[in-house]
């Protein structure tokens, strides 16, 4: 028996992967693109994610896999997309948007440096980065913190 919508989402595949392939950013004219005519698109490029609704976890990663930076494409990304792009550069957690505090500490054991771009970092998150690298005392900023903390960092440290 013929099975029409099969045949129907078989050609539309093609058509879509025709669409995509000089271009990664046409698939925002493509009807219903399948994953993998999603996961092309952003293999290729993945800031092409930007066109697409409600991507799924994997195509989410793929566009990270292509460029962590595309993580501001990506509305609402879970802990773990965003755990993703920092594993792949540090500083992309300034594009977060009030990342948790395990995102955060990934982001300084894979770059130290990147703390003195967060606002208000933590005791725990300067202890991190301090611990990694001694030498980031003149870039971190103290003055947020309670003076006893100052404190206890200018002891310890020679901030």
């Amino acid at each position: 028996m013929f099975n029409s919508s099969r045949c129907l989402k078989k050609y539309q595949d093609k058509i879509n992967l025709l669409i995509i392939k000089n271009n990664t950013d046409n698939i925002k004219y493509t009807i219903n693109p399948s994953e993998q005519i999603q996961r092309l698109a952003v293999k290729r490029n993945g800031y092409a994610i930007r066109y697409i609704k409600n991507p799924s976890f994997e195509i989410q990663k793929e566009a990270i896999n292509y460029d962590p930076y595309s993580i501001v494409l990506i509305k609402n990304p879970s802990i773990k997309i965003q755990l993703e792009a920092v594993k792949k550069t540090g500083f992309v957690v300034k594009h977060i948007k009030n990342p948790p505090i395990e995102v955060q500490e990934e982001a300084i054991r894979n770059n130290p440096s990147v703390i003195k771009y967060m606002d208000s970092p933590s005791l725990s998150l300067i202890e991190l980065a301090l611990s990694i690298n001694l030498n980031l005392t003149e870039e971190i900023p103290i003055s947020h913190l309670p003076n006893p903390q100052q404190y206890y960092l200018k002891l310890k440290y020679g901030f």
